[in-house]
C-alpha cells in the first residue's frame, strides 16, 4: 500500500463532527501527562482538530503543530488562537525527520498518521528521540480512514521504536494506544 497524505483542499473532512466522534479526543487527552507547563508534538496536525481540543486541556504550556503540507499547518493557525494559557508553534515537517532537539518534549500525539507515513518506524524513532524520559506517545486511529492501522501494527512499530506500550483504549474500529519512553 503507498502512503498518502491527506490532501490539504479535504481539510474539512478532518473537522467534521462525525469524525472527531470516531477519533474521540477525550479519550487521547486522557492517555496524556498534560500537566501545567507540558510541551505537547502534535504530528501530522493536518488542520488543527487535536491541538484544538489540547490547546482547553493545557495550562502554561506548548502545543508544537507539525505536518508535511504548508496548507494544512496555516489552515490550523486560522483556526487555532494562542492565549495566556497555551503557546502556539507551527512547524513543516516530516515525522522521519522531526526539526526538534533530543528530549524536548513531554507527550507527543500521532492521530490517523501512521499510515500516512513513508517510513513509520523510522517516524516512530525520531518521537522516542524528541521525547523526554517518561514522555508518552498517543497513537489514534479510527475507520473508516483509508490509511487505518491495526493496534496490534501500531504496538509492534512502537515497541521496535523502544517504547514501553500500554493498553489499547477503544475497540477494534477506534483506538487510543499509549507507549511512554522509559
Amino acid at each position: 500500500m503507498i502512503p498518502r497524505r491527506c490532501p490539504a483542499r479535504l481539510a474539512f473532512m478532518l473537522e467534521w463532527r462525525v469524525r472527531r466522534w470516531l477519533l474521540a479526543p477525550s479519550r487521547l487527552l486522557r492517555s496524556l501527562p498534560l500537566r501545567p507547563g507540558v510541551t505537547v508534538l502534535d504530528i501530522g496536525a493536518g488542520s488543527g482538530v487535536v491541538a484544538e481540543h489540547l490547546a482547553g486541556a493545557i495550562e502554561h504550556g506548548a502545543i508544537v503543530l507539525l505536518d508535511a503540507q504548508h496548507a494544512m499547518l496555516e489552515r490550523a493557525r486560522r483556526r487555532l488562537r494562542a492565549g495566556p494559557r497555551v503557546r502556539l508553534g507551527f512547524v513543516r515537517a516530516v515525522a522521519e525527520r522531526l526539526p526538534l532537539a533530543d528530549a524536548s518534549a513531554d507527550a507527543a500525539v500521532m492521530a490517523t498518521v501512521l499510515g500516512e507515513l513513508d517510513d513509520a518506524g523510522a517516524a516512530l524513532s525520531e518521537v522516542y528521540r524528541v521525547l523526554r524520559s517518561g514522555g508518552v506517545l498517543a497513537i489514534a486511529e479510527h475507520l473508516p480512514d483509508p490509511d487505518f492501522r491495526s493496534a496490534g501494527r501500531a504496538r509492534a512499530l512502537a515497541a521496535a521504536a523502544g517504547f514501553t506500550v500500554g493498553n489499547r483504549v477503544g475497540g477494534r474500529w477506534s483506538y487510543t494506544l499509549a507507549a511512554v519512553k522509559p
